[in-house]
């Protein structure tokens, strides 16, 4: 009756969503990318995770930056001039993803991996591309694109390296 009153609680999994799909949307003039020699075609790198209560998102920009944002509200980010480690990762990542840009399939589709598969994405000039895979094989190293599964966790270790949370 007295008191002081409680928060609405809101959730964490509309917020994901919505910042989910404005990621999904962006053009590549709207984070001012240029072609480049190595990175004619890529200027982004989207892989998630699902996962059984929602999922994971990790975004790479071509400019060096990347975010990591899950379901749950956790959201860690990098790429600053100072951040060379994640900046490098980010780059390493969106070169495998342009080396294997045949293997991915053109999508329209922004919907999110079920529990225990990996959305990989490459955004491009031309729109998005994309393989579904399973998370297991894809660990193990027995997919055929574990390479780029591999470059996304070095982006993801070096995003949480230094993260205090």
């Amino acid at each position: 009756m007295f008191g002081r009153r409680r928060a609405a609680l809101r959730d964490p999994r509309a917020e994901y969503e919505a910042h989910r799909l404005d990621v999904l949307t962006r053009t590549p003039q709207a984070v001012d990318w240029t072609p480049t020699p190595r990175l004619p075609d890529v200027w982004a790198a989207v892989v998630e995770t699902g996962l059984p209560w929602g999922g994971s998102t990790l975004v790479a920009l071509a400019g060096g930056s990347a975010e990591l944002f899950t379901s749950t509200g956790k959201h860690s980010s990098g790429g600053g001039a100072a951040d060379v480690d994640v900046r490098a990762a980010v780059i390493g990542l969106l070169l495998v993803l342009q080396s294997r840009l045949e293997d991915l399939e053109p999508t329209d589709s922004l919907a999110l991996p079920g529990a225990g598969y990996v959305a990989m994405r490459a955004l491009t000039r031309q729109g998005q591309r994309v393989v579904v895979a399973g998370e297991r094989p894809l660990v193990d190293g027995i997919h055929p694109l574990s390479t780029v599964h591999f470059a996304a966790l070095e982006v993801v270790h070096q995003l949480t390296a230094h993260d205090p949370a």
